[in-house]
């Protein structure tokens, strides 16, 4: 992950209703955990996440499975915006039990704005996003 950005860590245990019959926790479900832990960087940065002039949808994601999460482990999640362009955002992130991996990818969200166009990171969100510093 890019060194130069903020970097959020985020953890939680993995719920038994996010796993499958063998108590794995399903690919699905742990790509949701990535998204809680950018949407907890978003907050903690006093950055909007969802509103009437502001949404931050995916358009392209890859990711590399190495390791299953079970139920009841605790993982944690790094999380950092990689590139910030005009309007669109790459996010690194990795997910680990311990120290063992379970996922490694990176995801693109576009900044949009009122009908759902794409809009302008504004230098205030790129600066929260680039140093760690919150909005308010």
């Amino acid at each position: 992950m890019n060194s130069e950005t903020a970097l959020y860590i985020y953890s939680r245990k993995v719920a038994f209703h996010e796993t499958d019959a063998a108590g794995i926790a399903h690919f699905s479900k742990l790509l949701c955990m990535v998204e809680e832990a950018e949407h907890e960087f978003l907050r903690t940065h006093g950055l909007a996440i969802l509103g009437e002039d502001c949404g931050w949808p995916r358009v392209h994601i890859e990711v590399d499975f190495r390791s299953p999460a079970w139920a009841g482990e605790v993982v944690s999640i790094e999380v950092a915006p990689e590139e910030i362009g005009e309007s669109s955002l790459e996010w690194g992130f990795v997910m680990y039990c311990g120290e063992r991996e379970i996922l490694r990818g990176k995801w693109v969200v576009v900044r949009v704005g009122k009908g759902g166009r794409a809009a302008t990171i504004s230098q205030e969100e790129r600066e929260c996003l680039n140093s760690g510093f919150t909005k308010n």
